[in-house]
C-alpha cells in the first residue's frame, strides 16, 4: 500500500490520522510516517484498511474505534 493509498483508504472512512491511530491502536506519529512514507504500512494495517473498505459493518466499527476518546493517564 503507497502513502497515497493509505491516505486515500483514511479519507473513504472519513478518518483523519488521529482517529487512525486510534482505530489502529497505533500512535500518531506512526500515522503519519505511513502516510508520508517515511516508514512502509504494515501488513496487518494494509488487511484491515481493505477490510474495512469492502465490509461496511467493518468499516463502520474502525469509524467508531477511531471516535473514541482514550481516557489520559491522569485519570486511570
Amino acid at each position: 500500500m503507497s502513502p497515497d493509498e493509505f491516505r486515500a483508504a483514511l479519507a473513504s472512512l472519513g478518518l483523519n490520522q488521529s482517529a487512525a491511530a486510534r482505530a489502529l491502536a497505533t500512535s500518531r506519529r506512526n500515522v503519519v510516517n505511513w502516510a508520508s512514507g517515511t516508514i512502509a504500512v504494515p501488513g496487518p494495517v494494509r488487511v484491515l484498511l481493505g477490510l474495512a473498505l469492502t465490509c461496511p459493518a467493518a468499516g463502520e466499527r474502525l469509524r467508531v474505534m477511531g471516535a473514541l476518546r482514550s481516557t489520559p493517564r491522569s485519570e486511570r
